[in-house]
């Protein structure tokens, strides 16, 4: 069995605002600061549904309840928000998975390292040659710009056979 799935990042500062916007770029302080970085609120959205997942998957068996790689791999676009994203969202899935984890095996026995944290590689490849995270990008901008475009003509459709009607209502089936 194979199991794919995509997600946009969570909640995040804006891309940009307008020249005339009195809260600039280095006024945006989480997220390591700037325009475009994932907010707390994304962060907690992503360890949301990293648990949801984890119910789903590694709850029903469908997935080890500790992380092995072999089941398990992570891609993500190359921007600060998606990979946080991501790592919030194993966070979530098995960042402090019920004891399953052993320490010294698969996390270290040091100071300051949290009890039972397991990281997960998130892995990624530069955005020129991401055809998979660009072509979902420019996929939903077409269904996005399709769909506005049938909307219309879906109005004015619905129009024009309202219009139909009223002229020959008796024959409408």
């Amino acid at each position: 069995m194979y199991e794919f799935q995509i997600w946009r990042h969570g909640d995040r500062s804006p891309r940009k605002t307008f020249k005339t916007d009195p809260i600039k770029e280095e006024m945006w302080e989480f997220g390591g600061g700037g325009f475009s970085q994932l907010s707390p609120k994304g962060m907690q959205q992503h360890l949301t549904l990293g648990k949801k997942i984890r119910e789903r998957y590694v709850d029903s068996g469908f997935l080890s309840k500790k992380y092995k790689a072999a089941e398990v791999y992570v891609r993500s676009s190359d921007y600060n928000r998606t990979i946080i994203s991501a790592m919030s969202n194993m966070m979530g899935m098995y960042g402090y998975n019920n004891n399953a984890s052993e320490k010294g095996i698969d996390y270290p026995e040091a100071d300051g390292w949290p009890t039972g944290f397991v990281p997960i590689a998130v892995h990624t490849i530069d955005r020129r040659s991401d055809y998979v995270g660009r072509s979902i990008f420019l996929f939903l901008f077409y269904c996005r710009y399709i769909n506005s475009h049938i909307t219309k003509k879906g109005i004015k459709l619905n129009f024009d056979i309202q219009v139909l009607r009223r002229g020959y209502g008796q024959w409408w089936l």
